[in-house]
This record gives structure tokens, C-alpha cells and sequence, in this order.
């Protein structure tokens, strides 16, 4: 059996949450050949009475542990420690007769903590993936000690790319071995646009797709369309609590008519936007990776990244896509869409993504645990 921790894991409710994190964790089951069931500790000053929850979502059996946590991530490992045990008669039986052969867990913090208790009480293997959440870790020296101290303890480390790796080694201080093994896309995925007939919208088309938050750039992206003086259509896809700030930008830069917000869709929604769309552009203050960049690769776009960050590992600046430091050099890179077009950087951009799948990310995981057997 593998045991995946991951508080991202989708919920029926939020079917759009997570979806990476559901397509390596069955992809993994379905190689190996092993039972998977889902563990997500969810830890909150919201929660007062601890509890656990059960569903189905797309036939994997999912348990979301509620416990409160009232001083946030100061006290996360101690916290993980006291709810493991508050929970551990349900996870014995839940776990009763089952042979745990690995633990997966998602992040730096409660899954990370969890994972190492969870295999050392079921003596399996423990391999932790490290996502883009590690950024916001903080200053704590505390944090960082705790985090190290826990890394240390599990079989294999993994970062989705390598400024997660660099953030490990030189901010956390773990200096034990990091495999990088970057996030992917579905063979399906990747078979349909091979044979997919692209009709681009006659008006220059940009999306963004990600949480609205001010960490993901969009106000970034808005200050360069206020120099665009060709008609556009911008769409921002997704929610968050920096959209109301979003918003404002737009009225008073007096874009409201080109600009429009989707709120979260579901997948498919998202595709056919990209489908449509001539640019995706994402400019990240911090970005760990972002399949989100593969994703408009895939589906024909003009990828522009930000510079230092994650995307670093999958454009090539003016190969395949462009990374930018500010809000001038995007306006100058979509106004010369005309030329870009004509470059032959789509098709480099297209043969890129198609190279990140699932199927090397989980191969990778699976080649890791035979040597680790």
C-alpha cells in the first residue's frame, strides 16, 4: 500500500484544488501496483474540535484529519506530534492488515512531520516532495532547524525544480541529497493537442491561470497591457484574496473593458481559454515550478515567465518561451507577436512540454524506491 500525504489533495466539493497532486499520487499506485489512500492533515486556528472526515473522489478512498494548530507554523511540528497521536487508534484502523510499503508526503510542514511518524510507526519507506509552499517558510530559525531536522529523517528528498533545491540548501540549511524531479502532464493530455487543430482567437488573446494572490504577478501583467495600444482580450483565471486589489488596478487604469475575470473554473474551462489564447503569462515573485507554464505550452501559447524563479528550468529565454524582470519588457514582447509568431518559438515551446510528464516524474519516484528497497 502507499499512503499519500497532501493537504492539496482535491476534494469533491473543490475538484480544481490539487489536481497535480491526484494525478502523480494514482499514476504511482497504478505503476507500482500498490493500494493508494490519501491522508490530509489539515491544521488550522479555524478548527476547534479535532475530527476526521472520509470520501471518495474519483475512486480513491481520501481522510482529512481536522485539528487546530493555534500558533500557525510556529508550533506546526509539536502540533503534528500531539494530533498523530489524538488520531492514532482511527489510523490504526484504518490502516489494520495493511502492508504500508511507502509514505509520499506533499510539503515542508505537517506532511512532512506526519510522513516521518506515520513510516516510522509502519516501518516503511518515506519520500517527501518538496513544492512551491517551502518558499514561505519564513525567517523562523526555529522553522528552518525543524525542517532540516525532518528532511534528515525520511529516505529521499525531492524538489520540483531547482530553486526549490537551491531554497533547501541555502535558506533551510538541509544539505543532504535533493533529487530534482519536476512536475509533468498527462500522456492524454499531451496526445490530444499532438493531433489538435488550433484556431486562435482573431483578437490577441492573453491568459494568466493561478491563485489571485499578489506573489503570482498580476498586477504586474496589467501594468504592461497599459501600454498595448492593439485591441486585446486579457483573462484572468482563478480566485483568491488579492482580487478585489485587482480589480481596483483595472478601473483605474481604465481597463475594464479588456479584462475579465473567470473565477475558478474547472479544468476543461481552462483549457479552452488556453486553446483560444496567443499568450500565457505569469510573472511570479515566487514560483516554485508551475505546471501552469506547461500547460500553455501545450496548448500553443506564448509562455512568459519571470526571471530567478522556477520557470527558469523549462524556458529558455527567447528559445521557448521568455523571462522577464518587469512589466516593460512584457509589453514589449507582446507587441512583437507578429515576429514571435513567425519564429518558430510555439513549436519549440509545444516540443518542450511535451517532453514533462507524469510518466517521467512517477518513473523517476519508482527507480528512487528500488534502489531504496
Amino acid at each position: 500500500m502507499i499512503v499519500y500525504i497532501s493537504s492539496f489533495y482535491p476534494s469533491n466539493k473543490e475538484k480544481f484544488r490539487g489536481h497535480y497532486v491526484e494525478k502523480q499520487a494514482k499514476l504511482l499506485s497504478q505503476k507500482t501496483n500498490e493500494e493508494l489512500i490519501v491522508f490530509k492533515p489539515i491544521f488550522s486556528i479555524r478548527y476547534i474540535r479535532p475530527k476526521i472526515a472520509y470520501e471518495v473522489v474519483n475512486n480513491t478512498l481520501v481522510y482529512s484529519f481536522y485539528f487546530p494548530n493555534l500558533f500557525r507554523a510556529h508550533t506546526i511540528f509539536q502540533t503534528t506530534k500531539i494530533a498523530f497521536k489524538y488520531f492514532e487508534k482511527e489510523i490504526n484502523s484504518i490502516l489494520e492488515n495493511k502492508n504500508v510499503k511507502l509514505v509520499v508526503s506533499n510539503g515542508h510542514g505537517v506532511t512532512l512531520k506526519f510522513g516521518n511518524i506515520l513510516s516510522n510507526t509502519y516501518k516503511s519507506k518515506h519520500f517527501t516532495i518538496i513544492h512551491g509552499e517551502t518558499i514561505t517558510t519564513g525567517t523562523s530559525t526555529h522553522i528552518k532547524r525543524n525542517t532540516s531536522v525532518e528532511l534528515e529523517k525520511t529516505d529521499c528528498v525531492f524538489a520540483v525544480s531547482t530553486i526549490i533545491k537551491k531554497y533547501l540548501n541555502n535558506v533551510v540549511g538541509y544539505n543532504g541529497k535533493i533529487t530534482i524531479n519536476p512536475n509533468g502532464l498527462n500522456q492524454s493530455l499531451i496526445k490530444k493537442y499532438s493531433e489538435f487543430s488550433f484556431e486562435k482567437n482573431d483578437i490577441l488573446t492573453i491568459a494568466s491561470v493561478g491563485n489571485l494572490q499578489y506573489n503570482k504577478g498580476f498586477d504586474i501583467v496589467l501594468d504592461a497591457l497599459k501600454e498595448i495600444s492593439v485591441p486585446y482580450k486579457y483573462y484572468m483565471v482563478g480566485d483568491g484574496n488579492y482580487k478585489k486589489s485587482l480589480i481596483q488596478t483595472v478601473y483605474r487604469l481604465g481597463l475594464e473593458d479588456s479584462v475579465e475575470f473567470t473565477g475558478n473554473v474547472p479544468n476543461e474551462d481552462v483549457y479552452n481559454i488556453l486553446e483560444k489564447s496567443h499568450f500565457f503569462i505569469l510573472p511570479s515573485r515566487r514560483e516554485a515550478f508551475g505546471i501552469v507554464y506547461l500547460e500553455g505550452m501545450i496548448t500553443g501559447n506564448i509562455c512568459i515567465g519571470t526571471k530567478g524563479q522556477g520557470p527558469e528550468d523549462i524556458i529558455k529565454n527567447g528559445e521557448n518561451g521568455f523571462l522577464v524582470s518587469d512589466a516593460r519588457e512584457i509589453s514589449e514582447i507582446v507587441l512583437n507577436y507578429p515576429s514571435i509568431k513567425k519564429s518558430g518559438l510555439v513549436e519549440n515551446s509545444f516540443n518542450t512540454a511535451m517532453k514533462y510528464t507524469w510518466e517521467r516524474n512517477v518513473g523517476t519516484i519508482i527507480e528512487v524506491y528500488s534502489e531504496n528497497i
